[in-house]
Protein backbone atom coordinates (compact mmCIF):
# COMPACT_ATOMS: atom_id res chain seq x y z
CA UNK A 1 0.00 0.00 0.00
CA UNK A 2 2.97 2.30 0.61
CA UNK A 3 3.95 1.96 -3.05
CA UNK A 4 0.38 2.72 -4.18
CA UNK A 5 0.23 5.83 -1.99
CA UNK A 6 3.64 7.05 -3.20
CA UNK A 7 2.69 6.53 -6.86
CA UNK A 8 -0.69 8.20 -6.35
CA UNK A 9 0.92 11.27 -4.77
CA UNK A 10 3.44 11.52 -7.61
CA UNK A 11 0.78 11.17 -10.32
CA UNK A 12 -1.29 13.91 -8.70
CA UNK A 13 1.71 16.22 -8.68
CA UNK A 14 2.33 15.32 -12.32
CA UNK A 15 -1.12 16.41 -13.42
CA UNK A 16 -3.04 13.12 -13.32
CA UNK A 17 -6.17 12.35 -11.30
CA UNK A 18 -5.56 8.83 -9.95
CA UNK A 19 -8.07 6.75 -7.99
CA UNK A 20 -7.44 3.41 -6.28
CA UNK A 21 -9.46 0.20 -6.13
CA UNK A 22 -9.23 -3.13 -4.32
CA UNK A 23 -9.80 -5.48 -7.25
CA UNK A 24 -12.34 -8.24 -6.74
CA UNK A 25 -15.45 -9.23 -8.73
CA UNK A 26 -16.79 -5.66 -8.90
CA UNK A 27 -13.70 -4.21 -10.56
CA UNK A 28 -14.89 -4.59 -14.16
CA UNK A 29 -18.28 -3.09 -13.30
CA UNK A 30 -16.52 -0.16 -11.62
CA UNK A 31 -14.36 0.39 -14.68
CA UNK A 32 -17.44 0.34 -16.91
CA UNK A 33 -18.98 3.09 -14.80
CA UNK A 34 -15.87 5.21 -14.19
CA UNK A 35 -14.33 4.83 -17.67
CA UNK A 36 -10.77 5.75 -16.59
CA UNK A 37 -8.26 6.78 -19.23
CA UNK A 38 -5.84 4.03 -18.13
CA UNK A 39 -5.58 1.16 -15.63
CA UNK A 40 -2.54 0.31 -13.48
CA UNK A 41 -3.06 -3.34 -12.49
CA UNK A 42 -0.84 -4.83 -9.78
CA UNK A 43 0.44 -8.41 -9.57
CA UNK A 44 -0.60 -8.57 -5.91
CA UNK A 45 -4.19 -7.57 -5.31
CA UNK A 46 -6.04 -7.47 -1.98
CA UNK A 47 -8.95 -9.21 -3.70
CA UNK A 48 -9.08 -11.49 -6.73
CA UNK A 49 -6.55 -12.85 -9.20
CA UNK A 50 -4.72 -10.24 -11.27
CA UNK A 51 -4.53 -12.39 -14.41
CA UNK A 52 -8.23 -13.25 -14.27
CA UNK A 53 -9.07 -9.57 -13.82
CA UNK A 54 -6.86 -8.62 -16.76
CA UNK A 55 -8.61 -11.17 -18.97
CA UNK A 56 -12.06 -10.03 -17.82
CA UNK A 57 -11.25 -6.41 -18.60
CA UNK A 58 -10.17 -7.37 -22.11
CA UNK A 59 -13.12 -9.69 -22.76
CA UNK A 60 -15.75 -7.13 -21.73
CA UNK A 61 -16.68 -5.06 -24.78
CA UNK A 62 -17.14 -1.92 -22.65
CA UNK A 63 -13.63 -2.09 -21.14
CA UNK A 64 -11.71 -3.93 -23.87
CA UNK A 65 -10.07 -0.77 -25.20
CA UNK A 66 -8.75 0.52 -21.86
CA UNK A 67 -4.95 0.89 -21.86
CA UNK A 68 -3.53 -1.37 -19.12
CA UNK A 69 -0.08 -1.19 -17.54
CA UNK A 70 0.63 -4.34 -15.56
CA UNK A 71 2.82 -4.01 -12.45
CA UNK A 72 5.08 -6.97 -11.56
CA UNK A 73 6.74 -7.41 -8.18
CA UNK A 74 10.10 -8.03 -9.85
CA UNK A 75 11.71 -8.90 -13.20
CA UNK A 76 9.76 -12.15 -13.57
CA UNK A 77 9.68 -12.98 -17.28
CA UNK A 78 6.89 -15.53 -16.94
CA UNK A 79 4.57 -13.01 -15.26
CA UNK A 80 5.42 -10.50 -17.98
CA UNK A 81 4.72 -12.98 -20.79
CA UNK A 82 1.38 -13.97 -19.24
CA UNK A 83 0.40 -10.32 -18.80
CA UNK A 84 1.22 -9.46 -22.41
CA UNK A 85 -0.60 -12.53 -23.72
CA UNK A 86 -3.70 -11.60 -21.75
CA UNK A 87 -3.70 -8.14 -23.29
CA UNK A 88 -1.57 -5.79 -21.19
CA UNK A 89 -0.28 -2.82 -23.18
CA UNK A 90 2.86 -2.45 -21.08
CA UNK A 91 4.57 -4.05 -18.08
CA UNK A 92 6.62 -2.33 -15.36
CA UNK A 93 8.05 -3.41 -12.01
CA UNK A 94 7.54 -1.80 -8.62
CA UNK A 95 11.10 -0.45 -8.85
CA UNK A 96 10.33 1.70 -11.91
CA UNK A 97 11.23 5.36 -11.43
CA UNK A 98 8.28 7.69 -11.03
CA UNK A 99 9.38 9.84 -13.97
CA UNK A 100 9.55 6.77 -16.23
CA UNK A 101 6.14 5.63 -14.98
CA UNK A 102 4.60 8.98 -15.92
CA UNK A 103 6.27 8.83 -19.34
CA UNK A 104 4.96 5.33 -20.01
CA UNK A 105 1.46 6.34 -18.92
CA UNK A 106 1.53 9.31 -21.32
CA UNK A 107 2.73 7.03 -24.13
CA UNK A 108 -0.18 4.63 -23.62
CA UNK A 109 -2.64 7.50 -23.44
CA UNK A 110 -1.37 8.72 -26.81
CA UNK A 111 -1.63 5.27 -28.33
CA UNK A 112 -4.91 4.43 -26.59
CA UNK A 113 -5.96 1.60 -28.88
CA UNK A 114 -7.38 -1.85 -28.17
CA UNK A 115 -5.23 -4.88 -28.87
CA UNK A 116 -6.73 -6.38 -32.07
CA UNK A 117 -4.79 -9.64 -31.66
CA UNK A 118 -6.33 -10.50 -28.28
CA UNK A 119 -9.45 -12.29 -29.64
CA UNK A 120 -7.17 -14.38 -31.85
CA UNK A 121 -4.96 -15.45 -28.94
CA UNK A 122 -7.75 -16.44 -26.55
CA UNK A 123 -11.04 -16.60 -28.52
CA UNK A 124 -12.75 -18.67 -25.79
CA UNK A 125 -12.50 -18.88 -22.02
CA UNK A 126 -12.31 -22.71 -21.86
CA UNK A 127 -10.44 -25.38 -23.79
CA UNK A 128 -11.28 -29.06 -23.29
CA UNK A 129 -8.76 -31.74 -24.31
CA UNK A 130 -9.79 -35.19 -23.14
CA UNK A 131 -10.06 -35.11 -19.34
CA UNK A 132 -8.18 -31.79 -19.18
CA UNK A 133 -10.07 -28.50 -18.93
CA UNK A 134 -8.19 -25.19 -19.20
CA UNK A 135 -9.73 -21.96 -17.90
CA UNK A 136 -7.78 -19.08 -19.52
CA UNK A 137 -9.62 -16.39 -17.58
CA UNK A 138 -8.96 -18.02 -14.24
CA UNK A 139 -5.51 -19.28 -15.26
CA UNK A 140 -6.56 -22.70 -13.97
CA UNK A 141 -6.13 -26.28 -15.19
CA UNK A 142 -8.65 -28.93 -14.09
CA UNK A 143 -7.95 -32.63 -14.65
CA UNK A 144 -10.92 -34.99 -14.43
CA UNK A 145 -12.67 -32.50 -12.16
CA UNK A 146 -9.71 -31.80 -9.85
CA UNK A 147 -7.81 -28.47 -9.97
CA UNK A 148 -4.07 -28.74 -10.60
CA UNK A 149 -1.74 -26.52 -8.49
CA UNK A 150 0.35 -25.29 -11.43
CA UNK A 151 2.93 -22.53 -11.54
CA UNK A 152 2.52 -19.85 -14.26
CA UNK A 153 5.23 -21.55 -16.35
CA UNK A 154 3.60 -24.97 -16.03
CA UNK A 155 0.21 -23.55 -16.99
CA UNK A 156 1.66 -21.83 -20.07
CA UNK A 157 3.37 -25.01 -21.24
CA UNK A 158 0.31 -27.17 -20.61
CA UNK A 159 -1.85 -24.64 -22.48
CA UNK A 160 0.59 -24.63 -25.41
CA UNK A 161 0.46 -28.42 -25.62
CA UNK A 162 -3.33 -28.46 -25.37
CA UNK A 163 -3.74 -25.80 -28.07
CA UNK A 164 -1.76 -27.98 -30.48
CA UNK A 165 -4.39 -30.74 -30.27
CA UNK A 166 -2.08 -33.72 -29.86
CA UNK A 167 0.66 -32.54 -32.22
CA UNK A 168 4.22 -32.40 -30.91
CA UNK A 169 5.66 -29.12 -29.64
CA UNK A 170 9.43 -28.61 -29.64
CA UNK A 171 11.40 -27.49 -26.61
CA UNK A 172 12.43 -24.37 -28.55
CA UNK A 173 8.77 -23.48 -29.08
CA UNK A 174 8.14 -24.00 -25.37
CA UNK A 175 11.10 -21.80 -24.45
CA UNK A 176 9.76 -19.11 -26.78
CA UNK A 177 6.35 -19.34 -25.07
CA UNK A 178 8.07 -18.56 -21.77
CA UNK A 179 9.79 -15.54 -23.33
CA UNK A 180 13.31 -17.02 -23.65
CA UNK A 181 13.59 -18.22 -27.26
CA UNK A 182 17.31 -17.72 -27.91
CA UNK A 183 18.89 -19.11 -24.76
CA UNK A 184 20.16 -22.68 -24.31
CA UNK A 185 19.60 -22.83 -20.54
CA UNK A 186 15.81 -22.55 -20.79
CA UNK A 187 15.76 -25.53 -23.18
CA UNK A 188 17.11 -27.71 -20.38
CA UNK A 189 14.71 -26.11 -17.93
CA UNK A 190 11.79 -27.11 -20.16
CA UNK A 191 12.48 -30.73 -19.24
CA UNK A 192 12.43 -29.74 -15.55
CA UNK A 193 9.09 -27.96 -16.02
CA UNK A 194 7.65 -31.02 -17.79
CA UNK A 195 8.95 -33.32 -15.04
CA UNK A 196 7.27 -31.16 -12.39
CA UNK A 197 4.10 -31.02 -14.48
CA UNK A 198 4.00 -34.81 -14.80
CA UNK A 199 4.39 -35.18 -11.04
CA UNK A 200 1.32 -33.00 -10.54
CA UNK A 201 -0.56 -35.08 -13.11
CA UNK A 202 0.17 -38.16 -11.00
CA UNK A 203 -0.15 -41.50 -12.79
CA UNK A 204 -1.92 -39.91 -15.74
CA UNK A 205 0.26 -40.17 -18.86
CA UNK A 206 -1.36 -37.14 -20.46
CA UNK A 207 1.93 -35.45 -21.45
CA UNK A 208 4.05 -37.68 -23.65
CA UNK A 209 7.59 -37.43 -24.98
CA UNK A 210 8.00 -37.46 -28.77
CA UNK A 211 11.53 -38.62 -29.56
CA UNK A 212 13.70 -35.95 -31.26
CA UNK A 213 10.67 -33.64 -31.52
CA UNK A 214 9.52 -32.55 -28.06
CA UNK A 215 6.30 -33.20 -26.18
CA UNK A 216 2.62 -33.60 -26.90
CA UNK A 217 -0.69 -34.19 -25.15
CA UNK A 218 -2.51 -37.43 -25.86
CA UNK A 219 -6.23 -36.52 -25.66
CA UNK A 220 -7.17 -40.21 -25.71
CA UNK A 221 -5.64 -40.82 -22.26
CA UNK A 222 -8.21 -41.23 -19.50
CA UNK A 223 -7.24 -39.76 -16.14
CA UNK A 224 -8.57 -40.70 -12.71
CA UNK A 225 -8.39 -37.96 -10.08
CA UNK A 226 -7.78 -40.57 -7.37
CA UNK A 227 -4.35 -41.35 -8.91
CA UNK A 228 -2.78 -37.91 -8.56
Amino acid sequence: METVSRWSDHLKRDGFRPSTGQGGPALVDNLRLLRPALVLLGRRLPQGDCFELLARIRMNKETADLPIIFICDQEDETDQVVAFRLGANDVVTKTVSLRILSARIRLQLRLGRPDPAFPLRFPERFLQVGDLLLDFWGHQAILAGAPLPLTPSEFLLLALLAQNHGNSVSRKEMAAALGKPEETGPLRRIDSHIKALRQKLGNCQLVQTVQRKGYRINPEISCDTTTH
